[in-house]
């Protein structure tokens, strides 16, 4: 079965909305973001669908979709649009890394600030511990 227009927009849907609230998908909330003339039933069928394929799992009988490892890895390949970055966000990097930084852990602290100044969100960057690391 392959992954048509309407079960592209369905598991998008499910997809962002599952990112913005991490709770699982109804085919009510899918129905009320997407505009299309779809019933709720047309909607739970594709993602039936969806489930079957992979791309979807339920945790428990009454809840709605959650995303699977497959559904994510689909979305960042397929479904992001790449865009290039404004004049803004390549002035603030360029800011961030004007100067030659000598320290690992200043690089690690300086790409977590511009990651997180660029985007708005909290940034984290684990360093690897060096004695756990094969050389």
């Amino acid at each position: 079965m392959a992954l048509d227009r309407r079960k592209l927009l369905i598991l998008k849907a499910i997809i962002d909305d599952y990112i913005d609230t991490a709770i699982p998908i109804g085919s009510r909330t899918v129905s009320k973001k997407l505009d299309l003339d779809l019933s709720s039933a047309t909607i739970r069928n594709e993602m039936f669908d969806l489930e079957e394929m992979g791309y979807l799992a339920q945790p428990h009988t009454s809840a709605g979709r959650i995303p699977s490892q497959k559904a994510y890895r689909f979305y960042v390949d397929e479904l992001i649009k790449r865009t290039d970055l404004t004049a803004k966000e390549a002035q603030i990097l360029n800011s961030y890394f004007f100067e030659q930084v000598n320290e690992v852990e200043e690089v690690i602290e300086t790409t977590a600030r511009a990651l997180s100044d660029v985007t708005n969100y909290t940034s984290l960057v684990l360093k690897p511990q060096l004695n756990k690391i094969n050389i």
